[in-house]
């Protein structure tokens, strides 16, 4: 995926931009008109068991995408 951080006149943008399928499938699933989203600082490390733990570190920007489906 490439990623794209663009500046200016006070704004800023986080651009994602997919490069195969599977990352394509990934971007049309965001559901913008039916989400909430949100962001975080933070950290998130791989742990033992194949989940990941968000740590209380700065070092990072979350982006978090509820949706809000009926299914």
């Amino acid at each position: 995926m490439k990623t794209c951080i663009y500046v200016d006149e006070g704004k800023t943008q986080i651009v994602l931009t997919p490069e195969n399928e599977f990352e394509k499938n990934i971007v049309k699933d965001f559901d913008f008109k039916n989400s909430n989203v949100q962001l975080f600082k933070g950290s998130f490390s791989d742990c033992q068991g194949g989940w990941a733990r968000l740590y209380k570190y700065d070092d990072s920007i979350i982006i978090k995408c509820d949706y809000n489906r009926s299914e």
